[in-house]
């Protein structure tokens, strides 16, 4: 009973510490993935792309910075966009604003 008992207390103890070497690991691959996914994007606002915003720099150089416009909603994947980013379709006498070209041809 008592083998028994610090096998179970060994075990746990060996999965906390994997656990925490796990954690450990895949914090780091994420932090360097965000650093050099910042570096690329920050190469491009020196050519008059993001504004160096922390929203900014996620987003793709064709809707970076603000826009000023309305926003519309994507009736396919949901997302907002503003109206001058946006890509145009009418169906029966409405205008519908789709992200991409890619969402459009999904909804027709």
């Amino acid at each position: 009973m008592f083998r028994f008992l610090l096998v179970m207390v060994a075990s746990i103890f060996v999965l906390g510490v994997v656990r925490m070497i796990t954690t450990a690991l895949s914090k780091g691959v994420s932090d360097m993935m965000s650093e050099s996914g910042r570096a690329a994007t920050d190469g491009g606002a020196t050519d008059g792309g993001a504004t160096g915003t922390p929203g900014a720099r996620q987003t793709p150089p064709a809707s970076a910075g603000p826009t000023g416009g309305a926003l519309k909603r994507d009736p396919v994947c949901g997302t907002y966009i503003p109206v001058d980013n946006s890509v145009r379709k009418k169906v029966d006498g409405e205008t519908l604003y789709f992200c991409s070209p890619e969402c459009r041809d999904k909804y027709v």
